[in-house]
């Protein structure tokens, strides 16, 4: 009996080991430093002051206490060192503001560690393919100009207010959930459809380019919108009768528009309008 016991207490001190070890191997030190593989990345965060202790070296508890990164190039043709891999970016995970405009980052970036962030520059990198913005709740601004998106998920970002999306390649954007936009660039995709239905709160839309294939543009719905710029799509009717807060309205090489719908004629002084190889006829819809 008292063999089996003790045999019996080796194996429940054993678990105990066990279990505390596990334990252990998930909690990383915050002194352990970030592993950051590409060294221009790893560069421009120790340029921007962020080592603390001054070792060259990026910690955990040095990269949670970072809200700001921008290791942006504004000059994205400069021959400067370029950014090609985030890898160790999900550390940052008290991020609010992360700019890396103009860089050569390629791949899938995963930025669903970075749940703080409200502001979120990617654009100009020209090689991202992929994007994981899951659970991202608080971000309000989003700008992925000039990359290389296959698809786009969108719909935990619920509190967007701004987003460009423009030189993506796009063939599909669903931003139903968004209904918080304010901004909306979509110029230059592929797309064939914009479902702009949930998006009342919408003050600026831009749409076009030369690869869009739109045929049909609903925005009666989004009477808050104040400037409105439509080019190379093929839309035969426009109606901006509902669109009473209108600014600022610019349309450029719709050969297609045949008909402008408006409020009354002549349009109010306060619109700015600006029409460019434009034929259609403006006439009052009811």
């Amino acid at each position: 009996m008292k063999s089996v016991i003790s045999i019996l207490s080796v194996i429940f001190f054993s678990l105990i080991l066990v279990v505390s070890c596990s334990e252990q191997s998930v909690d990383i030190p915050t002194s352990q430093n970030v592993n950051i593989p590409d060294a221009n990345f790893k560069s421009k965060i120790l340029d921007a002051g962020y080592d603390m202790n001054n070792d060259g070296e990026i910690s955990y508890s040095e990269a949670q206490q970072i809200d700001t990164l921008n290791i942006a190039d504004p000059e994205p043709t400069s021959i400067a060192p370029k950014v090609k891999d985030l890898t160790g970016i999900e550390t940052f995970t008290n991020l609010t503001y992360f700019n890396c405009y103009g860089n050569n980052i390629t791949g899938e970036v995963d930025f669903s560690k970075n749940i703080n962030l409200t502001t979120l520059n990617i654009g100009n990198n020209n090689g991202i393919t992929g994007l994981n913005l899951t659970d991202l709740t608080q971000l309000r601004e989003l700008d992925i100009l000039f990359n290389n998106l296959s698809s786009l998920d969108l719909s935990t970002n619920i509190n967007l207010q701004k987003l460009d999306i423009s030189f993506t390649r796009l063939t599909h954007v669903d931003v139903s959930n968004n209904t918080n936009l304010e901004e909306l660039r979509l110029f230059g995709n592929s797309l064939t459809n914009i479902d702009l239905s949930k998006n009342i709160h919408l003050k600026k839309l831009i749409i076009g380019g030369a690869q869009q294939n739109i045929n049909d543009l609903d925005i009666s719905n989004l009477n808050d919108l104040e400037d409105l710029s439509i080019s190379y799509v093929g839309i035969s009717l426009l109606d901006i009768s509902q669109n009473r807060k209108l600014k600022n309205l610019s349309l450029g090489f719709l050969e297609n528009l045949n008909r402008i719908c408006v409020w009354e004629l002549p349009l109010p002084d306060t619109i700015a309008v600006n029409l460019q190889n434009v034929t259609a006829s403006f006439v009052t819809c009811n």
